[in-house]
């Protein structure tokens, strides 16, 4: 079963009359959509549309050719790997290093074909009848100005450009994009980032300390010595996990993604000598990766009471996700965090009681989902998914 919370403005979780769900709720689907097996399921959500993957099969919902509660699937000739989405379209890789694209606006699927293809030529020609090469995708990823494909190779493009090869003995575990940058992991532990680290403001998501951009992946020397085991990029933030089961994060702190407080006390001090407290919004922009204070918990007997806290037990994160501008993180007793924008319920906290519609320090996300369960981020909403616990 897959459940649940977030902006639902577009109807894109069909049988769902609600805008905004602020608690888990069952995704259900009608008898063409039915959903049975959820251990290896794909997705990934942009504003309007959500985009869920089982096998060869590929669902869209949301807003489709302007019409919004459209629903739409496709019959892919191999299995699906991994799907990345934007506002305008997604892409879809195949188990056999094959990448497709689908625009919400016509609903075509094109195969892309750019592996040692002239820069000048598009990417949107079809494929060959016969590849040149045995070079295939393995990693894809998208966001709003850039899309990103890395092969067996080990060569990155900001598709369709060759932007990067990395040497034979680096191998990328995982791949992760933001609206204008991307993040590497490699199995080794190490973070490259590039892309745009100024839109409109200075906005510090690459993580290299300062807020220039970079043409081509860079190491992020603020984590060097540190194995990572996990990244996620959100619109403007990024976060990565160690192998201690610390929470590094950096870029923009609008909504408080960065589990770290948005605004600041002021005194204002009148001439008449009376005094006032008000409460200022400070945004910070935070360029380098810097170790996030979580909240410390109690062991308890209930799986489900994930709000049950003490001084006793530090959380050991395991996993990170990253919604457009909200975080969630799992621990390795698959327990759920999350802070950021609320304002659609995408934390699965109720939005009557969310101040200003900000959550800026994590808190424990409760749920009556049955453990284990894999959870994902969409731009502005979260996802669980019941049955086994997918590896990273």
């Amino acid at each position: 079963m897959i459940y649940f919370c977030g902006y639902n403005g577009f109807n894109q979780f069909k049988n769902c009359n609600e805008l905004m769900v602020a608690n888990m709720t069952e995704w259900k689907f009608d008898d063409t959509c039915d959903i049975q097996e959820t251990t290896s399921i794909k997705f990934c959500s942009s504003w309007s549309v959500n985009v869920l993957a089982l096998s060869n099969e590929l669902l869209l919902s949301g807003c489709l050719k302007g019409i919004f509660g459209s629903i739409q699937k496709f019959t892919m000739p191999d299995n699906i790997k991994a799907v990345s989405c934007n506002d305008s379209f997604c892409l879809i890789l195949l188990i056999n290093g094959i990448c497709c694209k689908i625009s919400f606006d016509t609903l075509e699927l094109r195969e892309l074909n750019f592996i040692g293809v002239d820069e000048s030529i598009s990417s949107e020609e079809n494929l060959p009848s016969k590849k040149q090469s045995t070079e295939v995708i393995e990693h894809i990823a998208c966001g709003d100005t850039l899309s990103v494909a890395m092969t067996s190779a080990n060569v990155v493009y900001n598709i369709p450009t060759r932007i990067f090869q990395f040497p034979k003995h680096v191998k990328v575990k995982k791949l992760s994009c933001g609206a204008e940058h991307a993040l590497i992991l490699t199995t080794n532990g190490d973070v490259y980032a590039w892309g745009s680290s100024s839109h409109f403001f200075r906005r510090g998501q690459l993580g290299l300390g300062q807020l220039d951009s970079e043409v081509a992946p860079t190491l992020i020397d603020g984590l060097a010595g540190v194995k990572i085991t996990d990244i996620s990029c959100g619109l403007w933030h990024s976060a990565a996990v160690s192998a201690f089961g610390d929470l590094y994060m950096w870029g923009w702190n609008l909504n408080g993604q960065l589990g770290k407080p948005v605004y600041k006390d002021v005194t204002i001090n009148y001439q008449n000598g009376r005094t006032d407290m008000i409460r200022h919004k400070d945004v910070s922009v935070f360029a380098s990766p810097e170790i996030v204070d979580l909240p410390k918990v109690t062991n308890s007997d209930d799986e489900n009471d994930d709000n049950d806290y003490s001084l006793d037990h530090q959380l050991f994160v395991e996993r990170v996700h990253c919604g457009s501008r909200h975080t969630v993180i799992e621990t390795e007793c698959n327990q759920m965090f999350g802070c950021g924008f609320n304002r659609y319920g995408q934390l699965g906290v109720n939005v009557e009681h969310n101040v200003d519609q900000n959550i800026v320090q994590f808190v424990g996300i409760s749920h009556n989902v049955v453990k284990p369960f894999d959870v994902k981020c969409g731009s502005w909403c979260t996802i669980l998914i019941s049955g086994e616990r997918n590896k990273i």
